[in-house]
């Protein structure tokens, strides 16, 4: 009788997310704000009703401890990123309407739906694991706005962004809860979440980074606790050889990820500058394929003639250098040609298009970027051989 419940409760909530999806194209407020908060707390009462069963969890606490840890390391690194990179205002309502809103639409949700996933895993140990790979996927596909990304994913330029944005970090999510409410329960798996999101619906400001910062933080820190627990759990169980033991260091993870997540800012130029490799010969013999250029961004107000710059043609970057600097009424256009081409290039530069100038210049360091261009084959546009 339980195994039959249990199934009918799974597939109401299929249903129930495939409704959701289809009303909140006509009634996006009131099914996100009223409805769907209000399903999902009746969802939780009736599994706890009908399968509710008191479990035990001998780390518990150590999980707990880990989780809370990590979910205030992330915060406070991610929130000490807006030091380098700037703030910008929050979108969530920082109103005391705004908070009681998004505290019962968006926490409790979390709440509820921690909760559901709980009852709902420890039933299915009972049962095939192809029950577990089905929970998953409807708590997945929960967190998602499943015809927005559809729509989005059929216009190939944005299939990457919405894919590393929304997709990945979802799915590295969801499979940490699993992981979490399987540990410890949903006490444990619904820390983590609220600490997590807590900021972003209380604090005015947030800092000013591009997707795929927030993208790594929400794949990485999962799988960063996930590794510290695993360790914790094992050493108390007497599992871990010593020489691990002394080879791992929780510390060593934190230095690394950090590392990590400069190296993306400064490639991504959070840091006022961006590297750029060279990857044509129309600069030689000043600048070679395969070497490695810091840009600095500038305003055209400030080139001259003489400097290196980059700037961009349709979707292709070039780096060449200012021949003449055209000054006609309030606009500036720059004369461009590479070093190593017969003639300048076609059309002069407008201010739009001007990416930076060159302010570094490093030799060689670029060169594995350059052979894989060159095994993929990509098209080098006429103005970087000067025709």
């Amino acid at each position: 009788m339980k195994k039959l419940l249990f199934i009918l409760m799974m597939i109401i909530i299929f249903i129930y997310l495939l409704a959701y999806q289809w009303f909140f194209r006509y009634y996006g407020d009131l099914i996100s704000y009223v409805v769907n908060p209000l399903v999902w707390l009746g969802l939780s009462l009736i599994s706890y009703l009908l399968l509710y069963e008191r479990y035990t969890f001998k780390y518990r606490k150590t999980i707990s401890y880990i989780v809370i840890s990590s979910s205030f390391i992330y915060i406070i690194t991610y929130y000490a990123l807006g030091l380098v990179t700037g703030y910008t205002n929050n979108p969530y309502l920082i109103t005391i309407s705004g908070i009681v809103i998004n505290t019962f639409s968006i926490l409790f949700v979390i709440l509820y739906k921690e909760y559901l996933r709980y009852v709902l895993l420890m039933t299915s140990n009972k049962y095939n694991y192809v029950y577990k790979i089905f929970i998953y996927l409807l708590f997945f596909l929960s967190d998602l706005n499943i015809l927005f990304i559809i729509r989005q994913l059929i216009n190939s330029v944005t299939t990457f962004n919405i894919l590393g944005e929304t997709v990945i970090p979802v799915l590295s999510i969801n499979l940490f809860m699993m992981y979490l409410c399987q540990k410890g329960g949903y006490i444990v798996s619904s820390l983590y979440r609220l600490i997590i999101i807590l900021p972003s619906l209380l604090i005015p400001i947030m800092p000013k980074v591009d997707w795929i910062i927030p993208a790594l933080f929400n794949v990485l820190f999962p799988l960063f606790t996930y590794l510290v627990i695993e360790y914790m759990i094992n050493k108390r169980n007497k599992k871990v050889p010593i020489n691990v033991v002394e080879e791992f260091n929780p510390k060593n993870w934190i230095l690394t990820f950090i590392i990590a997540i400069i190296i993306i800012m400064f490639g991504l130029g959070s840091f006022g500058v961006k590297p750029s490799v060279i990857l044509t010969k129309s600069m030689e013999p000043s600048i070679k394929p395969g070497d490695l250029i810091i840009i600095q961004p500038i305003n055209i107000n400030e080139i001259k003639a003489g400097d290196i710059i980059q700037y961009k043609t349709n979707d292709y970057h070039v780096v060449h250098r200012v021949v003449r600097v055209l000054k006609d009424n309030d606009s500036i256009l720059l004369v461009t040609k590479g070093d190593n081409n017969l003639s300048i290039d076609q059309l002069p530069v407008k201010e739009d298009q001007l990416l930076g100038k060159m302010k570094y210049h490093i030799p060689i360091i670029g060169y594995p970027s350059y052979l894989l261009h060159q095994i993929i084959g990509s098209k080098v546009v006429d103005i970087e051989i000067g025709k």
